[in-house]
């Protein structure tokens, strides 16, 4: 359920993910540790393919970053993984 627009300002953070589709997601690792990102992850490849980080901004809310390469096709990737 999404809540009603208002005119007041909400504090309270989203307790949904805000996904960035980024090109170099080494370097939008390094900024978001430069800016004090709190509960930053790793860099990792997920077992369905995709390569990502997660966060929280400076609201607390969840955010992900996600290698602009990724191809999401709602499976498990089976691939060998290469270093």
């Amino acid at each position: 359920m999404v809540a009603p627009l208002t005119n007041e300002a909400s504090s309270e953070s989203s307790p949904q993910y805000v996904y960035f589709s980024v090109d170099d997601l080494d370097a939008a690792h390094e900024r978001a540790r430069e800016a004090g990102s709190r509960e930053l992850t790793e860099i990792e490849v997920r077992p369905w393919g995709e390569r990502s980080f997660y966060a929280r901004d400076p609201f607390e809310n969840p955010i992900c970053f996600v290698d602009s390469q990724t191809l999401f096709t709602g499976k498990r990737d089976t691939t060998p993984q290469t270093s």
